[in-house]
């Protein structure tokens, strides 16, 4: 069990398993539950999923797009943030990232979206949310789902997710929030179409594609896992 950013450093030739949680109503609106989360191991939370929570809104509805984190998700938040668990924004309303912008001292992350200006789905990021995430120093993970890749949003199980699909997001945030904003999300376990990169063993693929266009090995290494360590080293390591 990896807890934080120093036990991945102390990790000698072993596989490590760092546990988030997807939907933040496992907190029940407790501020109490964040420490217990943390006490049994958990780094990080996606704030919400498909469904209004006691925390705020997704962005799978239009009507939720602009709604702001609840009073109480405010509070959850920040004792997340003091307990060093890392709030996760894929999935909430664009009004709730802004408000994880206002309100947090340190970067968060959107561990599975893209960018909405190559493809307009609601749970992509648009350029000014891609811009003021890499001004927080935070980190969002490219998305192998069908819908935010393809230029038309296609959503799929008959669908294949190519790697040029997931490189023309790359860029573009790249472009757009530089390097250090960009890390990869995949969500293996959440999409049921095909993708080129089908496991975790095919990623080299995307490292390779990605020198073709350019990304030097440098820039690889910050996407593959730099970026994601930096902000796991604010919340508990040296």
């Amino acid at each position: 069990l990896v807890k934080d950013y120093k036990d991945i450093k102390s990790l000698d030739k072993t596989v490590g398993a760092f546990l988030t949680i997807e939907e933040g109503e496992v907190l029940e609106g407790d501020i109490k539950r964040v420490k217990e989360m943390k006490e049994r191991g958990i780094g990080a939370i996606t704030l919400t999923w498909n469904y209004e929570n006691s925390i705020g809104y997704p962005n799978f509805k239009e009507e939720f797009i602009n709604k702001g984190l609840k009073e109480k998700g405010k509070e959850i938040v920040l004792e997340m943030e003091k307990q060093n668990i890392i709030p996760d924004a894929s999935h909430l309303s664009d009004g709730g990232f802004y408000d994880l912008i206002d309100i947090l001292k340190k970067p968060f992350i959107a561990s599975h979206s893209n960018a909405r200006s190559v493809v307009n789905h609601r749970r992509n990021m648009t350029d000014d949310m891609i811009r003021a995430l890499s001004n927080k120093g935070g980190v969002m993970g490219l998305n192998f789902c069908s819908a935010f890749c393809k230029p038309n949003g296609v959503n799929s199980i008959d669908e294949v997710t190519t790697i040029e699909e997931i490189i023309n997001h790359a860029k573009h945030i790249k472009n757009i929030g530089g390097i250090e904003v960009l890390g990869l999300g995949s969500d293996f376990d959440g999409i049921e179409n095909e993708v080129q990169i089908n496991d975790i063993s095919k990623m080299d693929k995307l490292f390779y594609e990605l020198k073709k266009v350019n990304f030097t090995e440098s820039e690889i290494e910050k996407v593959f896992y730099k970026n994601i360590l930096r902000v796991m080293k604010e919340y508990g390591g040296r």
